[in-house]
């Protein structure tokens, strides 16, 4: 491998410098046959040889394919790096790959291409969209290809790639490693009369940036910081400006060493992370149309929010939910989509997700969490801990609601979207031909203030259902794994694409009456500080578990009102027709005591089944359904053996 040189390549040209006669001369038929057919042994995997129009080529299959036959066509120097693709035939994919050396990506070489790109899909059934791996000066080829035929291409690889060949071979002006003879071959292949002929071609990888990117191309290239040979400052790195500032999707990784050959070879550090990205952004097979037609609702809602986005000069985006939305993943590629989909607009990313919350947190804590400013665009989720908390059907719609119509009141020309995650109780509904009872209730509450939906928990259980992918792998648990989170993004971003190109509504939307007069709209919190009459309690201004122990999201280094031992209790005076207590839950947590309006006492133990072990933000609903206006809730705690404290964060009122 220590002779592994990169070519300089084409990516063939834009239409203006380049027209399509010019390839037309070039363009093999339709159809050709494969010479010399054998089959061999590659890694412990099948793999059929051929020659095709006098050039060795071969296609490796993996032992079960995945769905739709994805594939990985490999440019040059097959048996270096192939790490990737070893990772990806263990997830099922084809690897293809004919050799055309010293035809640097010519109109030529891809004549052979575009032949072969038709034989393999239509005798192999390969999928139509291909991965595109191209090392060093196989970039050039893979750039050429994609450059062509856009939608023949799922993703692209590239590993130290050379992406316009004045940096090699010419090297001009020390942009990289010059190499003669190859220089001479290419001029001659290209038919270039001169070396400023040459300089001014527009079809190499460098100047199909835009054009890639507007195709909605995601790439991931590996470079070696140190290249002297294809120095990424003079090939990956400019690219990725132009591609980036286009508005593409690219993921630019900078391996460590050792090195070797001028900082030109190393091992690959990232093979996993590498493969995870292909497989994550490779297409899955489309399924029934009116199937697909049930994964989104409203999505022309969402339109009117989309076009006054784009005259901002500044906008608020927030994500509302639980650990699905806390954790990195799709909310931080749907952050990356809308700052290239608006290049003007200085945007502001709240995470307002929190491991374990549902909708009834949500509604009275939102309005804290999503900070100073108006909102421009909600992202919210509840599906998954609505079925996992305790909270009564009743809670759970009145809360749901109470977001939604909460977030119209106070930003009445917000966008939102209401997405609805996956869990497997979810998918054994939909196995079972019914829609899960939590889904079902918060989509009747959107659609009734006609805002977009994406139903996530649908088209896994409908992709599932076809095989598409496997739980176990794919997603893990409820915590979607790279190839999950990806999935939830692209099915975010389908639904923007949807939205921007869908026509506009009419007559501008109005806020519908409440379904539920009692839905909690205006809730609040109101923070243990403002408690009176204190006895045996303490205002903490930064509490945090001592010992340390686990906890949730702001719901730590955060004031408290702490209440310790018998007959500890506060009083809150506040406006309102519905009041709870907001408990930080842990080990010590006590039965809690209340009494309204100097009624009667009552009590709930507020020790949750995660307080041993987690400080649990947790909401307790008192009293409903009280006439509006100014009312006294009294809270003590009773002790129940070593449990004889109480951590409030806040009263709920609304």
């Amino acid at each position: 491998m220590n002779r592994l040189l990169p070519f300089a390549g084409l990516a063939l040209v834009f239409l203006l410098s380049c027209p399509l006669s010019t390839f037309a001369a070039e363009t093999a038929p339709a159809a050709i046959a494969a010479d010399s057919v054998k089959e061999v042994r590659w890694q412990g995997y099948r793999r059929v040889t051929f020659t095709f129009m006098g050039h060795a080529a071969w296609v490796t299959f993996p032992k079960a394919a995945a769905p739709g036959n994805p594939w990985m066509w490999r440019a040059r120097f097959p048996g270096y790096h192939d790490e990737i693709d070893l990772g990806l035939l263990q997830r099922g994919y084809h690897t293809v790959h004919v050799n055309t050396a010293d035809m640097y990506g010519s109109p030529k070489a891809m004549a052979i291409w575009d032949a072969l790109y038709r034989h393999v899909t239509q005798t192999y059934g390969l999928n139509p969209r291909t991965v595109l791996y191209g090392c060093s000066r196989g970039g050039l080829f893979i750039y050429a290809f994609a450059n062509r035929w856009p939608e023949r291409v799922a993703v692209i690889y590239g590993d130290t790639p050379v992406m316009d060949f004045t940096t090699w071979p010419e090297g001009k002006d020390g942009r990289g490693t010059r190499s003669e003879n190859d220089w001479t071959r290419l001029k001659q292949i290209y038919g270039f009369a001169s070396d400023a002929e040459a300089e001014a071609w527009r079809g190499t990888g460098l100047y199909c940036a835009e054009r890639l990117a507007k195709a909605n191309l995601p790439i991931w290239h590996t470079i070696g910081p140190e290249d002297k040979i294809v120095p990424p400052k003079n090939n990956t790195e400019p690219f990725a400006e132009r591609f980036r500032a286009a508005g593409g999707e690219m993921v630019v990784h900078a391996n460590k060493g050792p090195y070797a050959l001028g900082g030109h070879h190393f091992p690959l550090d990232a093979v996993k992370p590498t493969v995870d990205f292909i497989e994550a952004n490779t297409p899955l097979p489309d399924l029934p149309v009116e199937t697909m037609a049930t994964w989104s609702r409203d999505v022309a809602a969402l339109r009117p929010a989309l076009d006054r986005l784009a005259t901002l000069k500044e906008a608020r985006v927030v994500y509302l939910g639980g650990s699905i939305t806390q954790n990195p993943g799709w909310q931080n590629l749907v952050s990356e989509s809308l700052r290239r989909r608006y290049p003007n607009v200085s945007f502001t990313f709240v995470n307002a997700g929190i491991a374990s919350l549902g909708s009834l947190s949500h509604a009275f804590r939102w309005r804290e969490h999503a900070g100073q400013g108006p909102i421009d665009l909600l992202f919210f989720e509840a599906a998954v801990n609505d079925l996992h908390n305790a909270q009564t059907a009743e809670e759970t719609e009145r809360a749901y609601e109470g977001v939604i119509r909460g977030v119209l009141q106070d930003n009445p020309k917000a966008g939102i979207v209401c997405l609805h995650f996956a869990e497997p109780r979810h998918t054994a509904d939909y196995k079972a031909g019914r829609e899960p009872a939590v889904v079902a209730r918060q989509a009747a509450i959107a659609a009734h203030y006609r805002v977009a939906q994406v139903n996530l928990a649908k088209e896994v259980a409908d992709r599932l259902a076809a095989g598409q992918f496997d739980w176990g792998r794919d997603f893990r648990d409820l915590h979607p794994a790279p190839f999950g989170q990806r999935l939830y993004y692209n099915a975010i971003r389908r639904l923007l694409d949807a939205a921007a190109d869908a026509l506009a509504p009419t007559v501008s939307p109005t806020l519908p009456a409440p379904l539920r007069a009692d839905c909690w709209d205006n809730a609040r919190f109101i923070l243990g500080a403002q408690a009176t009459d204190l006895h045996q309690a303490e205002a903490i201004a930064n509490w945090r578990p001592d010992p340390p122990k686990e906890t949730r999201l702001r719901f730590t280094d955060c004031p408290v009102l702490r209440l310790k031992g018998e007959g500890a209790s506060c009083t809150f005076t506040a406006r309102g027709s519905t009041f709870g207590a907001y408990l930080i839950c842990g080990p010590q947590t006590a039965i809690l005591e209340w009494s309204v309006d100097g009624g009667p006492w009552q009590s709930r133990d507020a020790f949750t089944p995660w307080s041993g072990h987690i400080y649990m933000p947790w909401p307790y609903i008192l009293a409903t359904g009280l006439p509006e206006g100014n009312h006294t809730i009294r809270l003590r705690l009773k002790p129940n053996g070593s449990r004889d404290a109480l951590l409030l964060y806040a009263l709920m009122a609304d």
